[in-house]
């Protein structure tokens, strides 16, 4: 709404200077174009996986999910939350139709290392996303729905029923990831 009230006061803009954050100063056409494709929600048929795992499970069935996405022509980016700063995280999700996180569950929720990314993610509400949400568990789960909250919270439809693994996915377990990715990537071809 605010790039229409500029746009009616029809000034030059030579430069643009947000209160926090870069400051453009050439070809500010083009930022402003970029802000209004971010903000109408267009997307491409993109995914970001982020994640993150205690014992390696949780990176298991994330790599074989985004095989399961590429298996479809899906372009993903696998992204662990914790050796990532959540800025480079939401340049990725600007464009992309689907989020999918995945967190071993840890007293019943998800790795605490997730609750920045995920808390901006409500805050930032991305318009037009689809979300979904893995995760391995031992003595009980509880990471999948917790997730699964959050992406709800933020406004995200969810793309699927969220996947869980018990202990240490064996191989017919991640071939059931493959195909989860799989089955994912054709709902945000839709």
């Amino acid at each position: 709404k605010k790039l229409d009230e500029v746009a009616a006061l029809d000034i030059p803009i030579s430069m643009i200077a947000p209160s926090h954050g870069v400051i453009w100063r050439e070809n500010p056409g083009q930022i402003i174009e970029a802000y209004r494709r971010w903000a109408s929600g267009v997307w491409q048929p993109r995914a970001v996986v982020v994640y993150d795992t205690m014992w390696g499970s949780t990176a298991a069935m994330a790599r074989s999910i985004v095989r399961g996405l590429a298996a479809e022509g899906v372009d993903a980016k696998l992204i662990k939350v914790s050796i990532r700063d959540t800025n480079n995280i939401f340049t990725e999700l600007l464009d992309s139709r689907l989020l999918i996180v995945g967190s071993p569950t840890v007293n019943r929720s998800y790795l605490s290392v997730l609750s920045p990314f995920l808390d901006d993610l409500t805050g930032l509400k991305p318009v037009n996303r689809l979300g979904a949400a893995f995760g391995s568990y031992g003595w009980s789960r509880g990471a999948v729905k917790a997730i699964e909250g959050k992406l709800e919270g933020a406004g995200l439809d969810l793309a699927g029923e969220g996947l869980e693994v018990l202990w240490v996915p064996d191989a017919e377990e991640l071939e059931r990831c493959h195909k989860w990715g799989r089955a994912l990537a054709r709902a945000i071809k839709e």
